[in-house]
């Protein structure tokens, strides 16, 4: 949704949208499928620029990290940012720069519509959770053939011997028996 921000100066501007995202346009390879995001907001005005309060309600199906078993993930996000209407700040020579503290919250807009997709997008982004599992006791799939260590037992070696360390291999067995 495009919202002007100019005519926003009196009074707070209440929206609420659905919006729908394939999970590869959000370039996170754990996320499987995502619903359709139940996004409600509002956009009060200030005398530095307008604040943006949003709350955002979705189901999102996320690969476990160990074992890649589908789970299925409830989500209610809220998102907060202070929308200004300047280029963002840059330094010597134009080049960017990092931001500090004080400006995490701030979105720099080039002119006063927002577009309120790629927030959503950015937001939904940085909820994924940095390591999923389908379970604490998870065993993951064998790194060998593949198996699912959780539902079926694996029948590769436990240990994998180094080939350039095969001929040692029953060198203790045989220095026993002589």
């Amino acid at each position: 949704m495009i919202v002007r921000l100019e005519p926003i100066r009196t009074e707070p501007f209440v929206w609420e949208e659905r919006l729908s995202f394939a999970p590869a346009r959000l370039e996170r390879p754990e996320l499987l499928e995502i619903s359709e995001i139940s996004c409600t907001g509002r956009i009060e005005p200030l005398d530095s620029g307008w604040m943006l309060r949003a709350r955002l309600r979705y189901e999102q199906v996320l690969a476990c990290d160990r074992c890649l078993t589908p789970i299925r993930v409830a989500a209610d996000e809220s998102l907060e940012a202070l929308l200004v209407v300047e280029p963002p700040p840059r330094g010597e020579a134009g080049e960017e720069r990092e931001l500090g503290e004080d400006e995490l919250g701030v979105v720099h807009l080039g002119s006063d519509e927002l577009d309120t997709e790629p927030l959503v997008s950015e937001q939904i982004q940085l909820a994924i959770p940095g390591r999923l599992l389908c379970r604490p006791d998870c065993r993951g799939l064998c790194p060998q053939c593949g198996a699912d260590r959780n539902t079926e037992p694996c029948r590769c070696e436990e240990r994998t011997i180094d080939p350039r360390w095969a001929a040692l291999a029953g060198w203790r067995e045989r220095q026993r028996d002589e």
